[in-house]
């Protein structure tokens, strides 16, 4: 589960990555959170197959600040987006285990490549390596909404 507190600055193409989790750019194993064709994807394993990702529809608010969350629990890819431009949860169900890219790190708003990078302010990132529960959710939602003023 990711929750990433960002305003979005502007992107250079239709690619353009958030944050990742991913082998170069093939992004075939691990994660990622991407802007494509006017709408954000949360993907898990391989970025252009339909079953393996969240769409979370038309958003291009490059002014307000955003909680971008992200989860996979093995049985669902969650993504939702808190704020002034808030997107509400999408589901799609997957459960297959999360390929481990072998040489790649956490990026942020780089796609492996100058073509796909992002351009955004982060405030902070919650990073947690397993499922939380409902409470748990909450209370790192409300931490970051009472932290950023974001309502």
């Amino acid at each position: 589960t990711v929750y990433l507190v960002v305003n979005m600055d502007s992107f250079p193409s239709t690619f353009s990555f958030l944050l990742g989790f991913t082998n170069s750019t093939s992004w075939t194993q691990g994660w990622g959170m991407y802007y494509y064709a006017g709408t954000w994807r949360w993907f898990v394993n391989d970025w252009n197959t339909s079953s393996q990702r969240v769409e979370m529809g038309s958003w291009s608010d490059f002014t307000n600040t955003n909680i971008f969350k992200f989860s996979y629990d093995r049985t669902y890819i969650c993504g939702e987006i808190h704020g002034p431009s808030a997107v509400a949860e999408e589901k799609q169900a997957y459960s297959s285990a999360l390929q481990i890219p072998s040489s790649e790190g956490i990026t942020f708003c780089y796609g492996g490549s100058s073509s796909y990078d992002g351009n955004a302010t982060i405030g902070e990132m919650l990073f947690y390596n397993s499922p939380l529960s409902s409470a748990e959710e909450s209370q790192a939602l409300d931490y970051l909404k009472d932290k950023y003023d974001i309502s």
